[in-house]
C-alpha cells in the first residue's frame, strides 16, 4: 500500500543488524521471488527494512491486512504500491473494480499493467498468511507471472503461500525461513551486548539453546538479563514471551485450535496418534499438518512431517495456560498419555506420564518393568532421571520404587544407598512392604546376593532362592543365574557353575547383552582353569566383541570381561594387549565400589594371575591385598582360597627364584628404602649414621644383586619384585 517501508513495527523487531542476509538479499537481484517464512518474532519486517535500505533498487510495499482476502482490493493495494515508484500506465488501479473476478482475468489486467515498467523495482507483500482466498493469491500468482526484467516480487508471512496458486511455478525462487532467520552466535552476542549485557561462552550457548535462536525471544532475554536478572523471567504470568505468545499467536487462533495446543503440550512428542488419545478426538494429524504448515512453533522431527514438538518456549508457555486455564484436566491429560506410551512405547515416556498424572501404582509397576531390562543392557540412566523426579518419601511409601531405587543403586556400585532401599521395601514405611510371598521376593534375595559379605553360603542360598523363584522371561533370572556361576566357580564347583552360566548366557544372549558379555567370559574363565585354551580364547573373545558392539565399555558389570581378555592375551603371548585389558578392568571393578563382592573377588583374583604371568609381582600383590578382606568374609570360598594361596606361593618363588643366594643384606634394604627419595647418597648417609662411602657400597652391591647400573632401574626393579612399594 505504500511506496516507502511501513512505519516502524516492533512486533519482531531486535535491533541487531542482519548484516549476512542483508548482503544475501542485495545480491538476489537475479530471483524473481523471495519467499521469507517463519513465526511471529523472527524478525521478518525488521530485515525487509534493512534490505531497502541497502538496496539501490525502490522498494514497494503492500502490507496484507483482512481486506485484501478480495482480490479487487489487493490488486488496488499492489497497483498503488507499484505506482508510487513509477505511475502504472495504461491502467489506473480504482479501473480494478471493473473486473470479472469470477473468471479471473488478473493475468491479461496485471500484463497491460507492468508491461511497460522502466524501474527494476523490489515488490514486497508482508503479512502474506493473511491471505486465505485463492483468488486473492492468483493476484500474486499473476504478479510473479508478469514481473518485468530486474523486478523482484517478495512474499513475507509466518507461512509460505501455495505455489500452485502462483501460477503453478517456483521459479527463480530464494527462500529464506526460521533455520535462516535464526540469530547465530555473533548477532546473539550483538544483542546482549547492545542491553548492556556481558556472558561468557557457556552462558551465550545456554541462552541461545533455550530460546532456540529465536530473535525476538532472545531479545526479552537481554532485558530480563538486564541488572543480573534471570532469563527464566521471560516466562509465568509476568513474562514477557507470555504476552507475545497470547497476542501474536494464540490471538488469531479459534478456540478449537487453542484447546488442542494447550492440551497437547503436555506431550514432549506429538504424533497424530497419540495426540488423538490425549485429546479424545480423531484427526490430530491433520491438526498438526495445519500448525505445520502456519508455522506455529511446530517442528517436524522425521522427513514424513508425522512427529512434531513444540519449540521450547512455546511449549512451556502453552502449559503455563493449559494451568491457567483448564487446570483440573492436567492429570487425566497426563494418565492418557501414560496409557498410549504403555502400549505403544517407549515405557521411560509412559513412566514419566503416569508420574505426572498421580498414577503412583502405574508408574511403580511401569519402573521396576524396565529396571532389570535396564541392568541388563546397561542403560539405566533414564530411570535414574525419572526417579529423581520423585522425592525420597515417595519412594519410600512405594515398596516397587524402593525396590527399584535399590537394584539403581546396585548398578551403580552404591551399597549403603541400596541396603538402605532394600530395607524399606521389606520393613516398609508406613503401611506399604513387599511380603515374604510377594511375587518380588525373588528380586528381593537377588539384591541380597549381591549385596551379601555373610558368607558365599547365605549369597548362594539367596541367588539361588532368587534363581528358582524369578519367572523365566525375567532379566532377573539371566542376572541370577551369572552370579550363581559365579559363586560356585570360587567355591570350587566347576561343573555346577558351568551349568548356571550357560543358562544365563542362553537366557541373555538378546534382550540383556551386559549380563550374557560377562556369563561367556566366566565360562572363558572355567575353560582356562581346565587347560581348555582354545574354548577359553573363543569365549573371551565373544565377550569382548559383544562388549564393544554394545558399548558397555564403561559399565562395571562386565569388569570380569577386559580381565578375562587379559588371560587370553598373556597366554596367546601378547603382553601389550593383556596391559590394555589390565588397566581397562580395574577401572570397572573399581566402579562396583562395594557391590558384587563375588565379582570383585573373581575379577581381582583373575588379574592377580595375569599380572604374575607379566613378572608384575608388585601388581600381584596389590591386587591381593584388595582380596584379601573379601576371602575374610567368605570362609567357604574354598576355590578362591586355593587360587589365592597357589598366587602367594608362585610370586614368593620368583622372589626367591631372582634373589636367592644374593638376598639383599639388612643394611642394604635400608639403603634401598631411601633410593626412591630425591636424596643424594651424603643426605642418605646422615639419616643412617653412616659414612657416605659405606652408602656408596651398599647402593653398589644392590646394583648388582638386581641387575642393574643405575638408581632408576634398581628402584624400578625393586617395586617389580615387590621390595618397594610403588
Amino acid at each position: 500500500m505504500q511506496a516507502v517501508a511501513p512505519a516502524d513495527d516492533d512486533r519482531d523487531a531486535t535491533g541487531v543488524r542482519r548484516v549476512r542476509l542483508v548482503e544475501r538479499l542485495v545480491r538476489s537481484a537475479d530471483r524473481a521471488l523471495v519467499v521469507m517464512a517463519a513465526p511471529a518474532g523472527y524478525g521478518k519486517t525488521t530485515l525487509l527494512r534493512q534490505w531497502a535500505a541497502e538496496d539501490d533498487r525502490p522498494f514497494a510495499w503492500v502490507r496484507v491486512e483482512s481486506e485484501h482476502d478480495d482480490p479487487a482490493a489487493l490488486f488496488d493495494a499492489v497497483i498503488c504500491a507499484l505506482d508510487a515508484v513509477e505511475p502504472v500506465r495504461h491502467l489506473h488501479s480504482s479501473a480494478s473494480r471493473s473486473f470479472d473476478v469470477v473468471n479471473m482475468l488478473w493475468g491479461m489486467h496485471i500484463g497491460a499493467a507492468l508491461a511497460t515498467r522502466r524501474v527494476p523495482t523490489v515488490l514486497v507483500v508482508d503479512d502474506v498468511h493473511k491471505l486465505t482466498n485463492p483468488s486473492a493469491l492468483g493476484v500474486l500468482g499473476a504478479v510473479f507471472e508478469h514481473l518485468p526484467a530486474g523486478t523482484q516480487l517478495v512474499l513475507a508471512g509466518r507461512s509460505e503461500p501455495a505455489f500452485e496458486l502462483l501460477g503453478g511455478s517456483a521459479r527463480d525462487v530464494m527462500r529464506l525461513g526460521v533455520a535462516e532467520l535464526a540469530l547465530d552466535g555473533s548477532e546473539t552476542r550483538l544483542l546482549l551486548s547492545a542491553a548492556g549485557v556481558s556472558v561468557d561462552n557457556g552462558d551465550l550457548e545456554h541462552i541461545m539453546a533455550r530460546t532456540e535462536c529465536w530473535p525476538i525471544g532472545l531479545a526479552f532475554a537481554a532485558a530480563a538479563l538486564v541488572d543480573g536478572g534471570d532469563i527464566a523471567a521471560i516466562m509465568g504470568a509476568a513474562g514477557a514471551t507470555t504476552g507475545y505468545f497470547r497476542r501474536e499467536v494464540l490471538g488469531p487462533l479459534d478456540d478449537a485450535t487453542v484447546e488442542f495446543l494447550t492440551r497437547t503440550s503436555v506431550l514432549d512428542e506429538l504424533t497424530g496418534s497419540l495426540c488423538d488419545a490425549v485429546t479424545e478426538r480423531s484427526y490430530s494429524l491433520r491438526a498438526l499438518e495445519r500448525l505445520d504448515r502456519a508455522n506455529v512453533f511446530v517442528v517436524a522431527l522425521d522427513a514424513r512431517r508425522r512427529r512434531y514438538r513444540y519449540r521450547a518456549l512455546f511449549g512451556e508457555f502453552l502449559r503455563d495456560e493449559l494451568s491457567r486455564r483448564e487446570p483440573e484436566t492436567i492429570p487425566a491429560l497426563h494418565r492418557r498419555a501414560g496409557a498410549w506410551y504403555e502400549q505403544h512405547g517407549p515405557h521411560d515416556h509412559a513412566i514419566k506420564h503416569a508420574i505426572a498424572g498421580g498414577d503412583t501404582d502405574g508408574a511403580a509397576r511401569l519402573l521396576w518393568g524396565e529396571t532389570g531390562a535396564s541392568i541388563g543392557r546397561g542403560r539405566f540412566a533414564a530411570l535414574r532421571d525419572t526417579l529423581t523426579a520423585l522425592t525420597d518419601d515417595q519412594i519410600a511409601r512405594h515398596p516397587l520404587l524402593a525396590l527399584a531405587a535399590a537394584a539403581i543403586e546396585v548398578a551403580e556400585g552404591h551399597a549403603e544407598d541400596a541396603a538402605n532401599w532394600l530395607w524399606l521395601t521389606e520393613h516398609g514405611h508406613g503401611n506399604a512392604r513387599l511380603t515374604p510371598d510377594d511375587v518380588h521376593e525373588p528380586h528381593v534375595a537377588l539384591l541380597h546376593a549381591l549385596l551379601g559379605d555373610e558368607g558365599l553360603a547365605r549369597v548362594e542360598a539367596d541367588v539361588d532362592r532368587s534363581f528358582d523363584g524369578d519367572d523365566e522371561r525375567s532379566p532377573w533370572r539371566a542376572l541370577g543365574g551369572f552370579y550363581a556361576g559365579l559363586v560356585r566357580h570360587l567355591t570350587g564347583d566347576a561343573d555346577s557353575a558351568r551349568a548356571r552360566l550357560d543358562e544365563a548366557a542362553v537366557r541373555s544372549a538378546v534382550l540383556w547383552p551386559a549380563i550374557h558379555a560377562a556369563a561367556i567370559a566366566e565360562l572363558a574363565l572355567l575353560d582356562a582353569d581346565a587347560g581348555r585354551w582354545d574354548d577359553a580364547s573363543t569365549h573371551a573373545d565373544r565377550a569382548a566383541r559383544y562388549v564393544d558392539e554394545r558399548r558397555l565399555g564403561d559399565y562395571p558389570l562386565v569388569a570380569i570381561v577386559p580381565a578375562v581378555a587379559a588371560v587370553t592375551a598373556v597366554h596367546n603371548g601378547d603382553a601389550a594387549h593383556a596391559r590394555q585389558q589390565i588397566a581397562h578392568s580395574e577401572q570397572l571393578v573399581t566402579g562396583l565400589g562395594r557391590v558384587a563382592p563375588a565379582l570383585r573377588a573373581e575379577v581381582r583374583t583373575t588379574l592377580a594371575w595375569t599380572r604374575l604371568q607379566l613378572g608384575d609381582t608388585t601388581g600381584v600383590r596389590r591386587q591381593l591385598r584388595d582380596v584379601r578382606p573379601l576371602l575374610a568374609s567368605m570362609p567357604d570360598a574354598n576355590g578362591l582360597r586355593d587360587r589365592l594361596a597357589a598366587l602367594d606361593a608362585d610370586v614368593q618363588a620368583i622372589t626367591d627364584t631372582i634373589v636367592g643366594p644374593l638376598a639383599l643384606t639388612v643394611a642394604e634394604r635400608r639403603v634401598l628404602s631411601y633410593l626412591p627419595m630425591h636424596l643424594s647418597l651424603s643426605e642418605i648417609a646422615q639419616r643412617l649414621f653412616v659414612s657416605r662411602n659405606t652408602v656408596k657400597s651398599q647402593a653398589i652391591a644392590i646394583y648388582r644383586k638386581l641387575a642393574v647400573s643405575s638408581r632408576g632401574a634398581a628402584v624400578t626393579r625393586a617395586q617389580e619384585l615387590g621390595l618397594l612399594e610403588e
